[in-house]
């Protein structure tokens, strides 16, 4: 066949490859997606659902022959097309029988196939850790929707096939689409990569191939033409795939084809927006999987943690206003919330100094979750206290729990985001623990992690990413300590850190004088509470700019409270 040009046989090999993963990916969906049916049947809590393990041996098999045939393909440019016989659809055959075929029929030896295969083998692992916690982060994601119109981990899991549909995780779903086409066609290209890193010498330059139709994307128009010395770095950048669904492909050049066809290599540099496919997957596709695994087993904890959290606190919210439970209203709430902490602790209401409290036996368990009767605050309040306390509990294990100021201040600002997030209004939030906040909040600010946090809100969100482990290693690392601040010298330098407008401003008077009122109503009747506000609130600020130190600490710590309101933080 005179006159095929390089970029048809690379063009016509990759259609080709398209076409035969299109024609297997149907009986490919219905296995992996009944492995997803059977593996979601043993979930009985939140937390099992990470424990999903999905049986992708088919794919593997499939990434195997893929990586092969972008070898072979690649390889097949340097050749006349009618030199080859016909080809047959290998993903139709059983495994061995394709590999035999492949070192047969085609232009590949055994100890190419062998290193290709054991390489994989060696690796698969990170695939499917990576695509066993997508799955999970599709679940957890579509329980968290659920539970946001008012369902259940339990109506959830009743109809968790339907959910598994919506997530593209059922047969010839689109995300089973993705998972197949996008592996398989890096597998495609890592092998083709392979190959043309072998013949460098020869082949020095490498032109980037778009398949120009419908459906390219403007990064594939972008780069389509484009020429390279293949050592230039950019093509850690811009190798294929670069987005799902890629069809583009590398056409090695050699300084004849450069000189005859009058190429011009590119100067030319690239700002693109890859996201995930950011890099060279051929070149860096198990090193980048196994970075991705760790990110998303972490983004599926926070997960996990979230929504046991709101679960355990579904039966509490649904009674909240009811400020002391009657005993078969509590047994019936302990009842439903002991279930979902798995162990027996006890859920109560009794006249103490704090808001809330978490007990632990000796053994490590939870043993009460205490809320204090007669609390006057707002429902916000005690809605974020009722998820500080959960938080607590959430450790399982007292061993799990952290040292006491950051235990605090991750309960106390997680217990801030998910009440928030659950519609409190966050200036009607009065928050706990000011005493520490005061110095936790400045220190994690200077950590890159924290830099955008503007709330407390906002830290509780960062905190409930990274956990309490992570956040343990992350302060080592900086050598970050936090510390309880009780000394007026230091709130009122806190306080000072604000600009003195908003200090005085209207709203926060407001805010401060609502966080006076509920700590003292109960106490002393409205008119006495009025009059204490209105002889107090002046002197205290006129104390503030003086930077007179002789402040009472208790209004100091309800001022800062206010200030926390202001996102500014």
């Amino acid at each position: 066949m005179p006159g095929v040009t390089k970029k048809e046989i690379i063009t016509n090999n990759l259609n080709s490859f398209i076409k035969n993963l299109n024609d297997v990916f149907n009986p490919f969906s219905k296995v992996i997606s009944k492995n997803i049916y059977k593996g979601t049947d043993k979930i009985k809590n939140i937390r099992d659902i990470k424990k999903i393990s999905i049986d992708y041996s088919i794919l593997e098999e499939f990434f195997i022959l893929s990586k092969i045939l972008g070898y072979i393909n690649s390889k097949k440019t340097f050749f006349r097309p009618s030199e080859f016989s016909k080809e047959i659809n290998i993903f139709d055959l059983e495994f061995h029988e394709a590999i035999n075929y492949l070192t047969t029929k085609e232009l590949i030896d055994i100890n190419t196939v062998e290193e290709i295969t054991e390489e994989i083998r060696n690796n698969f692992i990170w695939m499917k850790k990576s695509n066993d916690l997508e799955v999970t982060k599709k679940i957890f994601n579509q329980l968290e929707r659920h539970m946001e119109n008012g369902g259940t981990f339990k109506s959830f899991k009743e109809d968790i096939k339907a959910y598994l549909d919506k997530s593209g995780l059922g047969q010839d779903g689109y995300y089973l689409q993705n998972v197949f086409r996008t592996n398989l066609m890096s597998a495609y290209n890592a092998g083709a990569y392979k190959q043309q890193m072998e013949v460098t010498d020869d082949f020095p330059y490498w032109m980037y191939d778009s398949v120009i139709d419908d459906g390219t994307t403007e990064t594939c128009k972008k780069l389509d033409g484009v020429i390279y010395r293949a050592d230039d770095p950019i093509w850690d950048s811009i190798y294929p795939p670069n987005h799902y669904g890629c069809r583009g492909a590398v056409i090695p050049l050699s300084y004849e084809d450069i000189k005859e066809n009058n190429y011009k290599v590119s100067k030319q540099k690239f700002d693109l927006d890859l996201k995930e496919f950011e890099g060279n997957p051929a070149k860096h596709y198990f090193e980048n999987l196994k970075t991705n695994v760790a990110k998303k087993d972490k983004e599926v904890d926070f997960l996990a943690t979230k929504l046991e959290i709101i679960e355990n606190a579904k039966p509490y919210m649904e009674k909240f206003e009811v400020n002391k439970f009657k005993p078969s209203l509590e047994r019936e709430i302990t009842k439903k919330i002991n279930k979902r902490l798995g162990n027996d602790s006890v859920i109560s209401h009794k006249s103490m100094q704090a808001y809330g409290s978490t007990g632990f036996s000796r053994d490590g368990r939870v043993t009460n979750i205490t809320f204090k009767t007669g609390d006057k605050r707002s429902t916000e309040s005690k809605i974020k206290t009722m998820f500080h306390e959960l938080f607590h509990a959430s450790a399982n294990d007292y061993k799990n729990l952290v040292y006491h100021e950051l235990e605090e201040t991750m309960a106390e600002t997680i217990g801030t985001y998910l009440a928030e997030a659950h519609g409190a209004v966050y200036k009607e939030i009065s928050n706990s623990y000011i005493e520490i906040l005061v110095d936790s909040l400045p220190k994690l600010k200077k950590l890159e992690q924290f830099k955008s946090a503007r709330t407390i809100s906002d830290f509780g969100k960062k905190l409930l990413e990274i956990g309490r482990t992570d956040m343990l290693a992350l302060l080592d690392k900086n050598t970050v300590m936090f510390k309880e601040i009780r000394n007026p010298q230091k709130l009122v330098d806190y306080i000072l850190k604000y600009d003195l407008d908003i200090i005085k401003s209207s709203e926060i008077k407001d805010i401060y004088k609502k966080f006076i009122t509920n700590s003292l109503k109960g106490k002393y009747s409205d008119e006495v509470i009025e009059n204490y506000f209105n002889n107090n609130y002046n002197k205290f600020i006129e104390k503030i700019e003086k930077k007179d130190y002789s402040i009472n600490s208790y209004e100091a710590i309800h001022f800062i409270n206010a200030l926390f309101k202001k996102e500014v933080l």
